[in-house]
C-alpha cells in the first residue's frame, strides 16, 4: 500500500511553490510496537467501559443448519466462523482463554424469531437480571402450556434441573441452560492478532469442563497457555452427526510480550467486564449432518467422540 508524501517544487513562471502530487512512497509498517512505546503504556482505559460496551464478535462453530452455511459461500459446517467479520477460522482455532464468564440463561423452546432473543439471563449464573417473570411456553408439536416462574435466583426457580422444562419428564432438559463464554484470544488467517468470544452450553459444557480442568492443572496462570479448539463429529444416528467441541494442549505462550499483554487483557476484563450475544445451541442444531454434507473434515481428532 502506497501513502501520499508532500513534495513541493519551485515554479519559476508563477514564482510560487506548487505541491506535486504524483510523489508516492511505501508506507511503513506501522503495526510493530515500538519498544520505547511499550514501555510507556501503561494500560490505561479509554473511559469507564461497561460489559456492555466490550462486545467481541462471537466464535461459532458451524452446523449444517446453520444460516451462515446457506449464506456465506465460504461457510461449511464443521469449521469455525468469525460472526460480523464474516472470516473462516477453519476446523481448528489455536489460541489462550483470557477469562471466563459463567451464566445460565432461558430460552423459547419454539422455533420461531423470539426464540433468538433469551427469555431471562442471570449474568452471575446466581440471581436473574430481571426477577419474579412468569413465562408460558409450547414446544414444536406438542399442544401443552408449560408455565415457567422464575424468582429471584436461579436456585430457587429450580429451573437449572432436569425435569423443570416439561415437568411430566424426569429426564427433560433444563428450562435454564448453564452456559459458559471464554473470551479467547488467537490469530486470524493472515497472522493478525485477534479477540472473540466462544459460547458452550448444552453438548458443548462437556468440552469446556475438560478444558477448566486441564488449565488448573497445568501449575500455570490460564493465559500464559495455548490450546487447540478443535471441531470434533459426534454420531446421533446412523450416517447423522453433529459438531461440537474438543480443546487440546498447545503448549504455552513463548513470547514474554504476549504474555504481558494477555496478563493485561485478563485484569482489563476481570474488572470491565464484556459482553457478547447469547446463542441457543439449538438454533444450530436442530438437524444433524447427513454423510456428504459440504463440510471440512475434523482434522488430527477422532471422530465419533461420544459424550
Amino acid at each position: 500500500m502506497n501513502v501520499f508524501k508532500p513534495h513541493y517544487r519551485w515554479n519559476t513562471e508563477q514564482g510560487k511553490l506548487i505541491l506535486m502530487t504524483n510523489d508516492l512512497t511505501p508506507k511503513a509498517n506501522q503495526d510493530v510496537i515500538p519498544d520505547w512505546m511499550r514501555a510507556k503504556s501503561t494500560g490505561a482505559k479509554i473511559g469507564n467501559l461497561g460489559a456492555d460496551d466490550i462486545k467481541p464478535p462471537q466464535i461459532k462453530l458451524l452446523q449444517a443448519s446453520s444460516p451462515e452455511t446457506a449464506e456465506q459461500p465460504n461457510a461449511k459446517a464443521g469449521c469455525f466462523w468469525l460472526a460480523g467479520l464474516n472470516i473462516d477460522l477453519g476446523p481448528e482455532v489455536i489460541g489462550t482463554p483470557i477469562i471466563l464468564k459463567r451464566t445460565y440463561v432461558i430460552w423459547n423452546p419454539t422455533k420461531s424469531s423470539e426464540s433468538k432473543v433469551p427469555l431471562a439471563v442471570a449474568s452471575d449464573a446466581i440471581h436473574w437480571d430481571v426477577p419474579n417473570q412468569t413465562f408460558e411456553v409450547r414446544y414444536p408439536n406438542n399442544p401443552t402450556v408449560y408455565t415457567w416462574k422464575i424468582g429471584k435466583t436461579v436456585i430457587g426457580s429450580g429451573l437449572d434441573q432436569f425435569g423443570s422444562s416439561r415437568p411430566e419428564d424426569r429426564r427433560s432438559t433444563p428450562a435454564a441452560s448453564l452456559t459458559f463464554q471464554i473470551l479467547w484470544a488467537f490469530r486470524l488467517p493472515d497472522g493478525r492478532p485477534q479477540l472473540g468470544v466462544v459460547t458452550l452450553s448444552r453438548s458443548g459444557l462437556k468440552p469446556a469442563r475438560e478444558l477448566f480442568a486441564m488449565s488448573q492443572g497445568r501449575g500455570i496462570d490460564h493465559y500464559f497457555q495455548r490450546y487447540r479448539m478443535c471441531a470434533v463429529r459426534i454420531k446421533r444416528g446412523e450416517g447423522e452427526y453433529y459438531f461440537s467441541y474438543r480443546f487440546l494442549s498447545d503448549g504455552l505462550v513463548q513470547d514474554e510480550a504476549e504474555c504481558d499483554t494477555y496478563k493485561a487483557m485478563y485484569e482489563r476484563f476481570l474488572s470491565a467486564g464484556f459482553g457478547g450475544e447469547f446463542r441457543d445451541e439449538d438454533e444450530d442444531e436442530p438437524a444433524p449432518t447427513k454423510a456428504g454434507a459440504r463440510e471440512f473434515a475434523p482434522v488430527n481428532v477422532d471422530d465419533d467422540i461420544q459424550f
